[in-house]
């Protein structure tokens, strides 16, 4: 349990599955204890990969590690009765359950928020689920992909003379759990006025609905947004880059918003061309009523022939000189280099025993002047807990854990 954390002294069980992962994390990054329910043979999450060395194990998967720290870890079969007696007495001292299965299925083992509500009226349920707990959809299975697809948010990505893409990291995973975060933080506060617990329904359809802005251009325009790739939508339909190659990779920038200091830059070394003649002048002037594709496109082709001949550093550090918009687009790498992170010692190293090194995380993602974020612990090893849990907060002797791992209940 994290000292100081804002959340010292609530109980979480995390019974979720991989769209659950980073909500429980939340949790006991701020300082709850959070117990990782997993069935014996581990949850699925810890075979998914990279693995640590390439070597595929439970303990290794480096998805497992960025989903769970400040955790721990029992293994149970939900499936059986001995499994769900245990769970109960586990629950009897739980503010908030963390659970993403398949709609029904806690119902099925009597385990839904109705039947634990009736039992214990404090306790706030989250469920994470693709498409939410009611509706036409609710009982269907789906990934990450679908889910992006389904909200919309893959409609606006990629280029707009190719298909629509997918992102590379999850999305829809992340975004639904903060929510289903958000919402039990919030259930929570009204338990402490006085209320009962509460049931939070996230949707990831409906988290991945909520993070792009094509609703937006919806609701202004009745038109549906256009994927826009690299470019920016400018003027009567002109679509201006804002992404260039560099020595070392890209810079983002967009040059026709300050091309009174753009120009004369890109002038310094011999470069700017036609750019410098009073048409031009002229006609940067009114830049949205005047300029077509066409000028965009020649405009383009003098910046990206500039911008090739220098690094992401040299490009920043003179643009910021310059007071110009333009970024580098930092790879992980970059980011772990940058000053600004630096300074802020935003990135922690955890030591991890069970890979037998450090692991470095993410920091806070946001600070807190009383009760500080901290990683308290590395993602824990599957069923490391068990003896600690079941033996001293429950009472369980070896003889009974010996004979639950016999039976299957535990591992």
């Amino acid at each position: 349990m994290g000292d100081g954390g804002a959340l010292q002294g609530v109980q979480v069980l995390d019974l979720s599955g991989e769209f659950g992962q980073f909500c429980g994390r939340l949790m006991g990054d701020h300082g709850a204890d959070v117990i990782k329910v997993e069935p014996p043979e581990g949850d699925a999450v810890r075979r998914l990969g990279p693995f640590y060395e390439d070597v595929e194990d439970v303990d290794r998967s480096l998805y497992w590690h960025a989903m769970n720290t400040s955790k721990r870890s029992v293994t149970l079969n939900l499936e059986t009765d001995k499994g769900r007696a245990l769970l109960h007495r586990l629950l009897a001292t739980t503010d908030i359950v963390v659970e993403s299965y398949h709609p029904g299925t806690l119902a099925r083992w009597g385990l839904d928020f109705d039947t634990l509500h009736a039992q214990y009226p404090s306790l706030i349920m989250a469920s994470i689920t693709p498409f939410g707990q009611t509706g036409p959809y609710r009982d269907y299975r789906a990934t990450e992909m679908e889910t992006l697809a389904l909200g919309g948010f893959m409609s606006v990505c990629g280029d707009p003379d190719r298909p629509p893409t997918r992102v590379g990291q999850p999305q829809a995973t992340v975004f639904s759990s903060i929510n289903a975060y958000t919402g039990a933080m919030l259930a929570y506060y009204h338990r402490l006025r006085g209320g009962q617990g509460q049931h939070i329904d996230a949707s990831m359809q409906e988290g991945a609905t909520n993070i792009h802005y094509a609703q937006l251009i919806w609701n202004a325009y009745g038109m549906v947004a256009p994927r826009m790739g690299t470019t920016l939508m400018f003027g009567a339909g002109t679509a201006i880059p804002i992404s260039y190659a560099c020595k070392d990779g890209h810079v983002q920038a967009i040059p026709a918003l300050s091309w009174e200091t753009f120009i004369p830059w890109i002038d310094e070394h011999g470069m700017a061309g036609d750019l410098m003649s009073e048409e031009w002048q002229e006609r940067l002037e009114n830049l949205v009523t005047d300029w077509t594709q066409e000028h965009v496109d020649y405009a383009h082709d003098i910046v990206a022939k500039f911008v090739a001949g220098f690094t992401k550093k040299e490009l920043y550090e003179a643009a910021i000189q310059r007071r110009q918009m333009l970024y580098p687009v930092q790879t992980v790498q970059d980011a772990r280099e940058d000053r600004q992170l630096l300074d802020r010692q935003y990135f922690v190293d955890v030591d991890v025993p069970a890979l037998g090194r450090a692991l470095t995380y993410p920091g806070a993602p946001y600070r807190m002047s009383a009760t500080p974020w901290r990683i308290d612990r590395p993602a824990p090893k599957l069923g490391e807990h068990n003896a600690a849990i079941y033996g001293d907060m429950l009472g369980l002797s070896e003889a009974d854990l010996a004979s639950l791992r016999q039976e299957g209940v535990i591992s």
